[in-house]
């Protein structure tokens, strides 16, 4: 799926999601992909209203920071599709605010290159449409922003070379459970298996269930 969405391979895409919809039971981890997935999906055929309800239904089941910055983004996108551009905009503030919390829970050994560059494409977005909209100074602030993140980035990571192997893997172990932490929360907010996805209301009333006995 994730290949066809890259190639932008719409009807590649369509197939591949309607296979994953043919599992027995599928976990609410995977659930909660598949919006993203499919709010990708809805955003690639050009249907943002959809793409916005898949995304605004993913940020509210959102139960860790990754998960929350990938709703926010697809809810800015999906908004700056429909020509809301102030909304999109502060959709893609606070992705970036969440990124500034995020980003310190990922060890520079495991992907933060993917990481940083992932979130670095987000941002330039963010920079382009507030060029477009004639937003020059928030452009700049978020230009210099960006900047600071970069070089403290690098300064941390300088830091964490510096260290003697067995502080560098004590530093990582303390990263870990803290990771192991957030994972715990998410298993025992969301202990329960969905039934395959056969329709946005279908799921949505089946999303909304699980919440109420969640709480």
């Amino acid at each position: 799926v994730l290949d066809a969405l890259q190639r932008q391979s719409t009807s590649e895409a369509r197939d591949a999601l309607t296979a994953l919809k043919s599992i027995d039971t599928m976990s609410v981890d995977v659930a909660r992909w598949m919006l993203d997935l499919r709010g990708r999906l809805a955003l690639l055929e050009r249907e943002p209203k959809r793409a916005l309800a898949l995304y605004q239904d993913f940020r509210s089941s959102a139960t860790n920071l990754e998960d929350a910055w990938r709703a926010q983004v697809g809810v800015a996108r999906a908004e700056l599709a429909l020509g809301a551009v102030e909304s999109a905009h502060r959709a893609y503030e606070y992705a970036l605010s969440i990124e500034r919390n995020e980003g310190r829970a990922i060890p520079f050994a495991q992907g933060r290159g993917l990481f940083l560059a992932q979130r670095e494409g987000v941002a330039q977005e963010y920079i382009r449409s507030l060029l477009k909209s004639d937003e020059v100074e928030t452009a700049l602030s978020v230009v210099r922003q960006r900047r600071v993140s970069t070089l403290r980035d690098l300064a941390a990571r300088q830091r964490i070379e510096s260290l003697s192997e067995s502080e560098r893997r004590g530093w990582e172990e303390m990263v870990d459970a803290y990771r192991r932490q957030q994972a715990k929360l998410e298993e025992a907010r969301a202990n329960v298996e969905l039934a395959p996805i056969d329709g946005e209301d279908v799921y949505r009333h089946r999303l909304d269930k699980q919440r109420r006995r969640t709480r």
